[in-house]
């Protein structure tokens, strides 16, 4: 059997941890770009249910992009700040799609209406994600 000097130990240790980190901001960057695309391209009304809201929808999936960038930081680092981080990064990323619909959309239109439902769906994330990850 051969043996493994102790620089091959760690270089194998330093490759496979980060692998694992990246693989947990997947669902992260898949709601984000969702996110985009349904924010950013012309779909009929008809995709939505008759009796959905338009600022629900924004609500639930900026909840869903809180939950899963919560989720991807704590798997990093697990700090009381992740919530922080999450609820910013989504409202920021909420005021972004927000002001390209404005600006770099002919059909959409920003409203400072939805940008309240995106942070009102983050927040709610992140205190769900306080609630069940508390120690």
């Amino acid at each position: 059997m051969r043996e493994t000097s102790v620089s091959e130990k760690n270089s194998n240790r330093h490759l496979s941890l980060p692998i694992s980190k990246y693989w947990a901001w997947l669902p992260a960057v898949l709601v984000a770009a969702g996110i985009a695309m349904l924010s950013l391209t012309e779909h009929p009304d008809t995709f939505l249910p008759p009796s959905a809201s338009d600022k629900v929808m924004h609500g639930i999936a900026y909840f869903v992009l809180a939950v899963t960038l919560y989720w991807a930081l704590r798997s990093c680092r697990k700090t009381w700040l992740n919530g922080i981080y999450a609820f910013v990064g989504s409202a920021a990323y909420g005021l972004l799609m927000e002001v390209l619909q404005r600006y770099c959309t002919v059909s959409r239109t920003g409203e400072m209406s939805d940008l309240v439902a995106d942070m009102g769906g983050a927040l709610l994330g992140v205190i769900v994600c306080f609630i069940l990850f508390r120690k």
